[in-house]
């Protein structure tokens, strides 16, 4: 039983006002930017351009070898094969996500700082490595991941966009979620529309309601959850709890409320399926209905902060605006979207985070 979604649509929306009033609060501080001292020369852009096209071509041929093909062609669930790559699930979206986006986001950084005018070979070979880093997303299946692959691209050259730019994206990316629905999900053309707005609104929540309705007061075994940051073997070794059981879904809060909410418990203990738990739902088990706000505030906090570190520091250096970017986009948003704050500092994120950074500077040694 998921809960009355007309329950938390004033306490949600509240949190939200507190959330986004704190948020730029913090970003409104006075914040003087440090001037551009990037500048990358036409040779050096196509060099990186070049590198980079065949970085994420070798990752693009791993992905599909390790089970992208599967998946595209629809032998296998994809659901189902996220689960089954759990115990090398660090390495897994490091290859699927934030390697591809760190590469692709460091060839945007150069473009943006090229203090030249693009022509026409540079500008195609940009869009190529787009194109290749969206394709290592598409061969998870899941049509979120290649939008989130060039996210801290689109966080780089925000700037840069023009509205027109800002149209062309949002249709190119609706279109592409589009057809991924259609082929992954076989829904008919004439409802994928419907089931897109649905999906990013009342489905949305689900994991949320649940929550508030089945944790008023907040969850008994809240602080589990931070094993998350761990990852699954480590916490199931510290704990002695073996995974795939229902004692340890209490470290992942949108496996653990499925397994309440929804029938499909074997697929909740595999992981195959699982309910989407926004930061609202995370700070009802965190603090119950009463005090939910106390969480807003903290995840305001924590956004404010880091999004204003990426505004003062963008012209300061490649390193740190790429890597930011991409710690915005798979750490910071996954968060918030979809609850877990042990992620903010787990050891899956910090080793994904240092093996892009590696990455980076590698590529960037021109």
């Amino acid at each position: 039983m998921y809960g009355n979604t007309d329950a938390i649509i004033l306490p949600y929306t509240i949190y939200i006002i507190i959330y986004l009033l704190i948020t730029f609060l913090i970003m409104s501080v006075k914040n003087t930017k440090i001037k551009n001292g990037i500048k990358i020369t036409g040779k050096e852009l196509n060099i990186l351009q070049i590198k980079c096209f065949i970085a994420i071509s070798l990752l693009l041929i791993i992905n599909l070898l390790a089970g992208g093909y599967e998946i595209l062609n629809q032998e296998i669930d994809r659901g189902t094969f996220r689960a089954n790559v759990d115990t090398i699930g660090m390495v897994y979206n490091l290859v699927t996500t934030f390697l591809p986006s760190s590469l692709l986001a460091v060839t945007v950084c150069a473009y943006l700082h090229h203090d030249g005018n693009k022509n026409k070979s540079t500008r195609s070979l940009q869009y190529l490595v787009i194109l290749l880093a969206m394709l290592c997303g598409i061969t998870t299946g899941f049509k979120s991941t290649a939008l989130f692959i060039i996210l801290p691209a689109l966080f780089i050259y925000s700037e840069k966009l023009e509205l027109k730019s800002i149209l062309i994206i949002s249709i190119v990316i609706f279109i592409g979620m589009a057809i991924s629905t259609a082929y992954f999900m076989k829904y008919p053309l004439d409802g994928i529309a419907k089931y897109l707005f649905t999906r990013s609104t009342a489905i949305a929540v689900s994991g949320s309601v649940s929550v508030w309705h089945h944790f008023p007061n907040g969850g008994e075994d809240s602080s589990y959850t931070l094993l998350y940051s761990l990852g699954n073997n480590l916490s199931s070794l510290i704990t002695g709890i073996a995974k795939n059981t229902p004692e340890f879904l209490k470290i992942n809060l949108t496996r653990y409320i499925a397994y309440i909410a929804d029938p499909r418990y074997d697929e909740a203990l595999s992981g195959a399926f699982n309910l989407t738990v926004t930061n609202f739902g995370e700070g009802v088990y965190f603090f119950g209905r009463d005090y939910v706000y106390i969480y807003s505030i903290i995840s305001a906090a924590i956004t404010g902060i880091v999004l204003l570190k990426f505004k003062r520091h963008t012209g300061n250096s490649m390193l740190w605006q790429v890597t930011t970017a991409v710690y915005i986009a798979h750490v910071l948003f996954p968060w918030l979207l979809n609850s877990m704050i042990g992620n903010l500092f787990g050891i899956p994120t910090i080793f994904n985070m240092v093996v892009s950074i590696l990455a980076i500077i590698a590529v960037s040694k021109i």
